[in-house]
């Protein structure tokens, strides 16, 4: 049997179709019920998903629960409505800011007397970035794609520390990767060891390790995705320095850690504390901007969705070259199962 023939009829296939979740939502994930939204949006058939199809929505699956009293079965029908309506109320109140603050770089249009989000009906690039995000946020829905989505944020990650940092920064990816994805090629070969003997020579700290605490074999990043840092005119230790982590699931709270300096001051000699930073394509806001739970973020700055969209501007043209371009062309062919 010819082994190239075999892999590729166990290639998966690409999916036809999407089917959109709300059972596992929890009435307090606001950020998320606004994603899911616009999901069901982005795949119906017209385009258009009104309040009122969130709330028939809600009504037919008996698994969501949308109040406390829904969760212990105390409730009658009209208490129910009531609680119903009200969370869709919020739910598009975020929408609304959202339209609000993407500005341009938002693919829908909100009928704000209505409560009625529309698809727009030509998609720019600007648009397909946010939809990058939007899918990275949910990957569950896009496990096909999801390889392509999660590299390509990665570098559009570093793209936002280059355009954040004074222009002289250094930014670079410190996992070894694909090179399409690659903001530069520096810490793109070695053993995790020898790079981070090369980041610690990089950053003129003293390294605390040595070889036999790692795997010659060990090519991983150590839950370090990012590294940046300002040079100076001197060859003394003491540059501003940013470590950076990229996730795109929830789990992002504690991945945060990763690239933080409790981790890293035991395996380089820190002469000042670094900058942690955490991107996620996550909208983590509520309908006001603020953070959705900012007891969450712990000595870190997080870049989320919307700083990530408002720093690279809606002239970003480098996510056209990344796989994730591709990857929202074949995700906006797809329809959402049900008929919304």
């Amino acid at each position: 049997m010819n082994p190239t023939s075999s892999r590729s009829r166990l290639k998966p296939k690409p999916p036809s179709e999407i089917s959109i979740d709300f059972t596992d939502l929890s009435r307090e994930d606001n950020y998320k019920w606004a994603d899911h939204i616009e999901l069901l949006c982005l795949f119906a058939k017209d385009g258009i998903i009104t309040s009122a199809d969130v709330e028939l929505m809600i009504d037919h699956e008996e698994d969501i629960y949308i109040s406390n009293s829904d969760e212990e079965g105390d409730f009658d029908s009209t208490e129910r409505g009531d609680s119903r309506e009200l969370a869709v109320s919020d739910w598009f109140r975020i929408l609304r800011y959202r339209a609000a603050q993407f500005g341009d770089s938002y693919p829908f249009d909100l009928d704000d007397s209505n409560n009625i989000i529309m698809k727009k009906s030509v998609m720019e690039d600007n648009h397909k970035l946010y939809i990058s995000m939007l899918a990275s946020s949910n990957l569950r829905y896009f496990k096909y794609y999801s390889p392509r989505l999660t590299s390509s944020f990665e570098r559009v990650s570093a793209d936002v520390l280059k355009a954040y940092l004074p222009t002289n920064a250094e930014v670079h990816n410190f996992g070894a990767g694909s090179t399409n994805v690659r903001v530069s090629e520096k810490y793109n070969r070695g053993s995790l060891y020898d790079r981070i003997l090369e980041l610690a020579a990089d950053l003129r700290w003293k390294p605390l390790i040595e070889r036999r605490h790692y795997n010659r074999r060990n090519n991983g990043d150590d839950g370090l995705d990012l590294v940046a840092w300002i040079p100076i005119n001197d060859e003394n230790s003491g540059m501003v320095v940013l470590f950076g982590q990229c996730a795109c699931t929830d789990n992002w709270t504690s991945k945060q850690h990763s690239s933080g300096t409790a981790k890293w001051g035991r395996r380089l000699d820190l002469t000042c504390d670094f900058v942690n930073t955490v991107f996620i394509p996550i909208c983590f806001r509520d309908s006001a901007g603020l953070w959705h739970a900012p007891q969450e973020i712990e000595k870190s700055i997080l870049f989320d969705r919307l700083r990530i969209i408002r720093i690279l501007g809606s002239t970003y043209a480098d996510f056209a070259s990344l796989p994730a371009h591709t990857a929202v062309g074949e995700i906006l062919r797809l329809r959402e199962a049900r008929a919304v």
